[in-house]
């Protein structure tokens, strides 16, 4: 159940796989893993994952209502149409780009990253 999850957090987002497993620092190998279900990822990994996906840890389980993926009839809090603008945002960007969001997302000091980035432009 939980693999499935991460499964749709991920192909929702079009993310691929090596993306996520270089973000957490692990083998693509190991995050396949998790994905297969043949090895469950520590409460640290999917702290890390829902950081990325922006999403509460319950919603790995399927403990929230919000993120129902692939089913227009449940209710969530976001509009349909704002969910596939971002999506399809996100989508379009290089492998470079989405690890460097996903680097961002999952950094400790956002600030120093912003100020390297526009002391660049």
């Amino acid at each position: 159940m939980l693999n499935n999850r991460i499964v749709q957090f991920r192909t929702y987002n079009k993310i691929e796989p090596e993306t996520i497993a270089k973000t957490l620092n692990i083998s693509t190998e190991q995050y396949l893993k998790y994905e297969e279900g043949s090895l469950v990822p520590d409460i640290t990994t999917i702290t890390e994952l829902a950081k990325i996906y922006k999403v509460t840890i319950n919603e790995f389980y399927g403990s929230t209502p919000r993120l129902v993926l692939h089913d227009n009839d449940s209710e969530n809090l976001y509009s349909k149409k704002d969910d596939e603008l971002e999506v399809l945002k996100f989508a379009e960007l290089s492998i470079d780009e989405k690890e460097m969001i996903l680097a961002y997302r999952t950094s400790e000091n956002k600030e120093q990253l912003y100020k390297m980035i526009i002391d660049k432009k």
